[in-house]
């Protein structure tokens, strides 16, 4: 199956529900469910696939230019007078009685006219309308791109939204069971009220950040449903699973960079585009050329004295056809040709212009985002790292606060610590798949390492 034939299937397929029905949503939403509700209900994406359909019209159209305009006739007519002159065996007028003189007829026909020569622009506008076709298929692809790289952004905001929320409740959980032991120590005199004081300021302090962790992961999850067009009350989880992580040394830039120029949507609407400018400005400039149309006709048709003839279906009173063949020449039209094929042939250079920005643009683009995958791995590495660090710093810190040799007040701060380098873990991974996101977004495809 080549890649139309791709599209095509994919919009039957996501277009099949119903405009407005309700879609069922999984209790646990997976990242593909999300794809396809979107593809379904995603009112973006339907009006962008609406244009095949125009697109496809306007081929049929211009192909039809190949066929000759066929038009048929039927028509009734009746008339009546009356007279109370008439002339006599001199030509005077004499008075008579009332004559009363009706007639009908009918008659029927069936036109044909056929351009048989326009100097070759009945074949640019159909290679046009098919190159604007392509055109419009690369345009809803880029949109069908675009909208998969948006809902697999707020799929993963959102469950980046819910791992800090995790974190944050681990951290709650944590200052709560500090707090007790602190109540307990208390008790025994084994620390003062300042450090108890500062136990309760950490659990108040936790409880906000757990309470401000849940309000932004309500958000992102009214915004994801909002995305894939499903209403934003709708009850669901979005599904823990996460893409690994990986080395993105491996990845080489040229080969990414001539995948991208291959499959980018955006550079194939350019060249597409290009295309259709092209045979639009070769059709306006055979207005130039001669053009030789022919046109046929027949027709039959009866007359009956009074109105027999009216509502006849097979009039046989005379029939007969006629055809002609005609040329002309543009010899002056006050330079309205020159005038369209100078504007078509600037709006075909800035198309190639177009094309060559949108190849650069893309290029700069995998680069670029080759650059913050490296860069988001790097930072990946090292947080993880400094998460493990500060979360063994934690916990040898609380073995000493329990023996006496280390204060409440640094204790606090190790702990506080170690609550910011999970955060900063959880969000630079969450960065790497942002990275790569894009990356897939402005390549046109899945990475393959």
């Amino acid at each position: 199956m080549n890649a139309k034939a791709a599209l095509r299937f994919a919009i039957l397929l996501a277009t099949a529900a119903v405009p407005g029905a309700a879609q069922e949503v999984p209790s646990v939403l997976m990242l593909a469910d999300a794809l396809r509700l979107a593809r379904q209900n995603s009112p973006t994406w339907r009006r962008a696939a609406n244009d095949l359909d125009a697109s496809a019209v306007a081929v049929r159209q211009a192909w039809s230019a190949f066929l000759p305009n066929v038009s048929s006739s039927m028509g009734f007519s009746g008339n009546s007078s009356t007279t109370t002159r008439g002339t006599g065996d001199f030509g005077q007028t004499v008075e008579t009685d009332p004559i009363t003189v009706r007639n009908s007829s009918a008659s029927q026909g069936l036109n044909l006219n056929m351009t048989l020569f326009d100097g070759g622009a009945m074949f640019r506008r159909y290679a046009s309308a098919r190159a604007q076709e392509s055109a419009t298929e690369a345009a809803v692809a880029l949109a069908a791109s675009s909208l998969d790289a948006q809902v697999t952004r707020d799929f993963y905001e959102a469950r980046r939204t819910d791992m800090l929320v995790e974190v944050e409740q681990r951290n709650l959980d944590a200052a709560r069971r500090r707090y007790e032991d602190n109540q307990a120590r208390f008790r025994i005199a084994a620390i003062d009220q300042v450090a108890l004081l500062d136990a309760q300021r950490a659990v108040i302090t936790a409880e906000q950040a757990r309470r401000f962790a849940g309000a932004n992961a309500e958000k992102a999850g009214l915004t994801l449903a909002t995305t894939i067009g499903i209403d934003p009350g709708t009850p669901f989880n979005v599904a823990p699973d996460l893409p690994e992580v990986f080395d993105p040394a491996a990845l080489d830039a040229a080969q990414l960079i001539g995948r991208a120029l291959e499959q980018s949507p955006t550079v194939r609407q350019r060249d597409a585009a290009l295309q259709a400018a092209r045979q639009g400005a070769a059709a306006e400039r055979g207005g130039r050329w001669p053009t030789i149309q022919s046109s046929f006709g027949y027709g039959r048709n009866t007359s009956e004295r009074g109105f027999g003839a009216i509502g006849e279906l097979n009039p046989d009173g005379s029939r007969g056809y006629n055809f002609s063949i005609s040329v002309s020449f543009p010899l002056f039209n006050r330079f309205q040709t020159a005038a369209r094929v100078a504007q078509a042939t600037a709006a075909s250079e800035d198309a190639e212009q177009d094309l060559r920005q949108a190849r650069l643009d893309t290029e700069r683009l995998i680069r670029h985002g080759l650059i913050d995958l490296r860069r988001a791995y790097d930072n990946f590495i090292a947080q993880q790292q400094i998460a493990t660090l500060s979360q063994q710093q934690v916990e040898l810190a609380e073995e000493q606060f329990r023996l006496g040799a280390l204060d409440f007040l640094r204790f606090q701060n190790l702990v506080d610590a170690n609550a910011q380098a999970q955060r900063q873990a959880v969000e630079a991974r969450f960065q790497f798949i942002t990275a790569r996101v894009a990356l897939e977004e402005r390549l046109g495809a899945r990475l393959e390492r």
